[in-house]
């Protein structure tokens, strides 16, 4: 919900201390702590992006006919190395960033013209 448009503001000591996720194969539930993201322990979640990296490159060397980039090469490579050398991504973060930017030009246009319409 629009912050603009709710009575009551963000209350952070109220929010949960906790995040908890669950798949289909796993056995038991991750409990988070919410304001880290990881787990007790220091132990990183199944849901950071590092193993999201980690089942993608694995993913990639399997099907390697339908990647941009050399499987071999993604084991020597950062997350964002790899989403450098991937034209489709970097196409589509341009398209979005230009959208964001082209709306929010015409917010802030609805902004100034605004009072000249009272």
């Amino acid at each position: 919900m629009n912050q603009g448009s709710n009575i009551e503001s963000r209350q952070p000591q109220k929010a949960p201390t906790i995040a908890v996720n669950w798949d289909c194969c796993a056995e038991h539930l991750e409990v988070l702590n919410a304001l880290t993201g990881k787990q007790n322990g220091n132990l990183e979640s199944r849901v950071c992006k590092r193993n999201f990296f980690r089942k993608f490159a694995n993913l990639a060397s399997i099907l390697n006919s339908i990647t941009e980039i050399n499987s071999k090469d993604l084991s020597e490579c950062s997350y964002a190395e790899v989403k450098a050398f991937s034209s489709s991504y970097q196409e589509s973060k341009n398209a979005l960033i230009s959208a964001f930017q082209k709306e929010s030009s015409h917010q802030v246009d609805k902004e100034v013209t605004a009072p000249d319409n009272f």
